[in-house]
């Protein structure tokens, strides 16, 4: 294996995951083939189940990916099949997984790229619910 450190996000998640990436297998249909360690998985995992109730068939399909050891640790290759792709360096944030702060980050991101404020309430509507909750 030819393994380089790399930062990925999965899909719609907008969240950050370190992980290796195998250079001699990098992608699979322009995506990224990462093996993701146990914690960053379980994050992964975590955030599809809040984002996602109800497709507890693929969450299942996602658990049911085992391990190997590189290095001694165990990862999990997230390849073949999902949408990963690269974290631009300059995109990189350096601070623990904060669900308020992963939120506002996914607006500003929307907002960048032009969506209307409709499209982003609409696409992330119980997460903005859950948000107004917490403030009061």
């Amino acid at each position: 294996m030819n393994l380089k450190k790399a930062t990925v996000e999965f899909d719609d998640q907008l969240i950050q995951h370190p992980c290796l990436v195998d250079m001699d297998n990098e992608t699979w249909n322009g995506f990224i083939n990462p093996y993701l360690n146990q914690i960053e998985r379980d994050k992964m995992i975590a955030k599809q189940v809040e984002q996602y109730p109800d497709e507890l068939e693929f969450v299942e399909e996602l658990k049911s990916i085992t391990s190997e050891k590189i290095n001694g640790e165990d990862y999990y290759y997230f390849g073949g099949a999902y949408c990963w792709s690269y974290v631009e360096e300059e995109e990189i944030i350096l601070v623990p997984y904060d669900k308020t702060k992963s939120m506002q980050l996914r607006i500003e991101k929307l907002i960048e790229e032009n969506e209307s404020l409709y499209s982003i309430i609409q696409t992330n509507e119980k997460e903005i619910k859950n948000l107004l909750k917490e403030k009061v």
